[in-house]
């Protein structure tokens, strides 16, 4: 019921928020093709290159049955991008579900996380405070 408010849109000012949050990605996103159409420009003939260059050829041969607009890349950028971080993030909820229905699973990896030696990767060594809380504490 709150989106169709359009007096809420107004006094939330989360219309403005999101179009702001749009524009911004739509210029991130287009300065990705931007940069990605020259080097096409610079390495014309070779073979390879990542997925946004090959939808750039696609676009650019129009092989398709279907033209394949700037804004269809940048939604498939879009919905890669999202889904990589979604996919995280839904393993890490699911993961510290399964730690609280079963308490043996908990214990284990609160035991393996007792003290952690990080000294060779970040010069660190992390020692627990809390129960789940890691606090990062120099030499």
């Amino acid at each position: 019921m709150y989106p169709s408010l359009k007096v809420l849109q107004l006094f939330s000012g989360m219309k403005h928020k999101l179009e702001s949050l749009l524009q911004d990605s739509d210029r991130i996103l287009g300065g990705i093709l931007d940069d990605h159409r020259e080097s096409i420009k610079v390495e014309k003939g070779q073979a390879g290159g990542d997925l946004v260059t090959s939808l750039l050829k696609l676009q650019e041969n129009g092989d398709l049955e279907f033209p394949l607009t700037d804004t269809d890349i940048k939604a498939i950028i879009w919905d890669i991008l999202s889904g990589g971080s979604e996919t995280s993030s839904t393993i890490v909820d699911w993961a510290m579900a399964e730690m609280v229905k079963n308490p043996r699973v908990l214990e284990k990896a609160q035991k393996e996380g007792e003290d952690l030696d990080m000294s060779e990767a970040f010069g660190i060594t992390v020692r627990r405070k809390d129960d789940l809380i890691l606090v990062p504490t120099t030499y």
